[in-house]
Parts: structure tokens; sequence; C-alpha cells
């Protein structure tokens, strides 16, 4: 991969920021609440350890993770497939991921339930990721069974940014990307394009990105907005038969025509206020967004069926909205308490068809729409008793609400427990420990005839120690087991 850049604009110093501030007569506030690494593999990544790691896209950036797996198949443009400590977190079903809060997981997904997409957000954009294996904190909710993760965005340098690439895949990429000299790194504009065609036949792919944010003060509050688009089309190469490759058919790398791909589109905006002190803060979030992904696929051959193949045809769309608030006080030097909750609401249809290889339909194996909410509410508290314990002990509770094509219905409801210890041994080693319940919401294709759903719960203990002297970090780990529950 060769990549060229080119930088626009210059950086202001933080003196002559301040200066411009006063001089418009603006009050800036900007309440931010510390996070403590609430285990020996939690990591956060800012805009420098993100642009110093080999990742193409947003996705990539999760491998940073401890214990995380990446696998990619299906084409360029579909989700990844993540293996997390010994969890198959299928495409994202154990794995909870938010965008400022937003959450990212698509419920019921045709293909995969929690799906996880990050193919629609522009990596230019992402300033910080927070990655944390495990299900102790108090924010981690659906999804958050083996770990979770959460995207800040935004420009970190002002100006202007053109950049473009290429690869030896027969790939190429553009970025555009600017934020005024005297705005703050939420306000911005973003486009890149990324195309490419593979190592070998039907692996094509092309991806256009875009976006576009504002921030600044509200009254006596500091406001967010943003918003996100995306289209992407991607081939599949699908499996071939051994026989046409021994008898020089097919090469390795051949496919057969329309062997699959698929279409994936996606839209989703924000808005974000920020208020209150450093002693008693608040912030709340609202958003809402559209997607639609369509998949062919067939990764047997014939398998499965030796008559008609077993090739899969898969559609979704969903409309998607949800407000989210919470409330931090500063109680004293070695307490505070933190109250949060969430209302989410998907709109969504699905169709799964088996097809012929021409891509003719014989067999309808799924069709559904369905009506999705939940409302989830938690508190966290941070306690210092000594001055080398801290202790945070959370529990969050959640009720899921399913409504399939109009008939009655199904609820399951979730209690969580959590708990994060902290051990300040010496300057350089800090001892952890981590229990946490996590959970995953019920899937509309196994919702029956109404009462109560089934979902998946599981508890994980963790505990380490981690060693933060010198050039090189070291972190012991042990524990942790799923159990599933029916809800």
């Amino acid at each position: 991969m060769w990549v060229a850049c080119a930088v626009l604009g210059t950086v202001a110093l933080a003196g002559e920021r301040d200066a411009s501030v006063a001089a418009s007569g603006e009050t800036e506030v900007v309440v931010e609440e510390k996070r403590q690494e609430g285990s020996a593999s939690s990591r956060t990544l800012d805009r420098a350890a993100i642009e110093a790691m080999p990742a193409r896209s947003a996705d990539d950036l999760l491998r940073a993770m401890p214990g995380l797996h990446q696998s990619a198949h299906g084409g360029h443009g579909k989700a990844y497939q993540y293996f997390l400590r010994g969890f198959d977190a299928v495409h994202g079903a154990d794995l909870a991921v938010d965008l400022d809060g937003v959450p990212v997981n698509e419920v019921s997904n045709v293909h995969a339930h929690g799906y996880l997409d990050l193919h629609f957000v522009p990596p230019v954009l992402v300033r910080q990721v927070e990655l944390r294996p495990g299900s102790a904190s108090a924010e981690a909710g659906d999804f958050g069974v083996a770990g979770s993760a959460s995207f800040h965005l935004g420009l970190d340098q002002p100006g202007g940014l053109v950049a473009v690439g290429g690869g030896t895949d027969r790939s190429g990429e553009a970025t555009l990307a600017w934020r005024p000299a005297s705005s703050k790194p939420g306000t911005f504009v973003v486009a890149d394009v990324d195309l490419g065609e593979g190592i070998g036949m039907a692996r094509s792919w092309r991806q256009v990105r875009g976006g576009a944010g504002v921030e600044g003060p509200l009254g006596e509050a500091w406001a967010r907005a943003w918003v996100l688009a995306y289209d992407g089309v991607f081939e599949s190469p699908g499996a071939i038969r051994e026989d046409d490759v021994v008898e020089g058919v097919l090469d390795f790398y051949d496919a057969y025509p329309g062997s699959g791909g698929g279409h994936s589109t996606r839209v989703l905006s924000a808005v974000q206020l920020t208020g209150g002190t450093s002693e008693r803060a608040w912030q709340a979030t609202g958003w809402a967004g559209w997607r639609a992904l369509s998949l062919r696929q067939n990764f047997t051959g014939w398998y499965s069926d030796e008559v008609h193949g077993d090739g899969s045809r898969q559609a979704y769309q969903a409309w998607t909205t949800g407000l989210s608030g919470r409330r931090l006080w500063s109680l004293s030097d070695r307490s505070s308490l933190s109250l949060g909750s969430v209302l989410r609401l998907d709109l969504l249809t699905q169709e799964d068809l088996a097809i012929e290889p021409d891509g003719a339909v014989w067999a309808e194996r799924a069709a559904l729409s369905a009506s999705q909410g939940s409302g989830a509410a938690w508190a966290s508290s941070t306690l210092s008793p000594l001055s080398w314990l801290v202790l945070e002990p959370a529990v969050r509770g959640e009720v899921f609400i399913v409504d399939v094509d109009g008939g009655a219905l199904a609820w399951a409801p979730v209690l969580a427990p959590k708990l994060r210890t902290r051990l300040l041994l010496s300057d350089l080693v800090t001892g952890f420990f981590a229990y946490g319940r996590g959970y995953r919401s019920p899937d509309a294709r196994g919702v029956g005839d109404g009462g109560r759903g089934s979902g998946a719960a599981g508890r994980r203990r963790q505990r380490g120690s981690g060693h933060g002297g010198g050039a090189c970090p070291v972190a012991v780990l042990a524990g942790g087991r799923l159990r599933h529950l029916r809800l």
C-alpha cells in the first residue's frame, strides 16, 4: 500500500485559540469525565496511535483489543467475523460498539443478530477508540458480552487534508477532509472513496463515504451534531468445485459467474448536548438512521442441496432512533455517582431466499417485519475508601420488547450487576479485578407467539495486573466464562 498526503492549513497554538475565543465573547463549557482503565487489558487509542496502526478501515482498529481476532469472508464490504478470548462473537453478537454514545450494532439483522459493520465510518474521522474486553462497564449493554468499544469522532487538526493511495491488490483510495481554522474537532466535512479489484476473480469493491459535523456553544450547553452516509458494492468469489480446479476448468482464484456479493447502505446522524460543571455534569444524545443491506452468497457449493445448490439471497432494511442521557455527580475527592438511561426503537424488515446459481428464487426461508424496542437504566459509583483501593460497583437493567408481523408482543427483562476493582500496589504496578454480567437481546426470528422472549446472558470474571513502568508495559490475565440463560 502506498499513500501520498497533502495537509493544507495551520495548527493554532493553545494561546492563540484562547485569545480568539475571548475576542469573540463566547464562553466555552466542556465537561469531560475522566475514564480510568477498568481492567489490565482495557486500552485507549489516541489519534497518534491510530495513525501508527496499519488500519485500512475503522473495523481494523478493533484489532488493537487484546485477545480479539477478525476474520473476513464474503467480500470487502461485508462485516467482519469476531473472535474475542474464546467467544465466537459471529458478526458482532457479543461485541458492542458505539459512535460517541450511538449504538452501531444492528438488531435482528437477517445475516446475523448484532451485525457490526463499521465500513460507513471514515477512518480519518476517528479521534479516539476505547477498547474494553469483558462486560464490567455499566455502559456495556446489549451485545456487550465479550467486550465493548467506543469510537469518538472528529478531526484533530484544523485546515484541509487531501490523501490518495493505492495497493498491490489493484486498489485505490482518496480522502478529502476539512476543518475550519477556528473551529473545534467536531466541526468537519469529510468525503472518501475506496475501490479495487482484489486478487483473483469476483473480488472487486466500491465504497463511498461522507460526513459532516458541527460543534459549538448552544446557550449554557455545549452542542455537537454529525451525520455520516455510506454506500458500498462488493463481490464475493464463493466456492468452486475441486474437480474443476484439478481438470483445469478454473484456476484456484477464479469464480463462477454471479458467485456472490452485496450492496450496503447506511445513514446515521446524532445530536449531543453537554452541560454542567466538573462537579455536576449532564449529557443527552439523540440519534436516527436508516440501513439497507443485501447479500448474495454460496460458501458450500452443492453440499446441502445437490439439485439447486446452496446459494441464498438476504435483504434487510431498518429505521432506528433513540435517546440516551447521563448525569455525573462528584460527591467528594474519593467518590462519584453516575446515572444513565437509554431508549431505542428499530423498525425492520428482512427476507432470506434460497436461489439457483442463475439467481432464480426456488424457496423462501424467512420473511418478516418487526418492531423492536428497549429501555435501559444504569447506575455506577466510584469509591476510594483507601488510598490504594478503588471500587466501581454498578448495576444495569434493561427490558426488550419485540413485535413480529403485528402479532403478540414478546418481552425479555435482564438485570446485570457489575464490579470493577483497582489495587494501586505501587507507582508502577496496578492490580485489577472485574466482574460483569453481559447480555444479548432477543432476535426477532426467534420470537414465538408472544409472552416472554429468549435472549442470552453471560457472566465474566477477570483478574490481572498491569505494569506501567518503562517502555514495555505488561499485563497478566486469568479467568472468564460464559453461561447462556433463557430470559
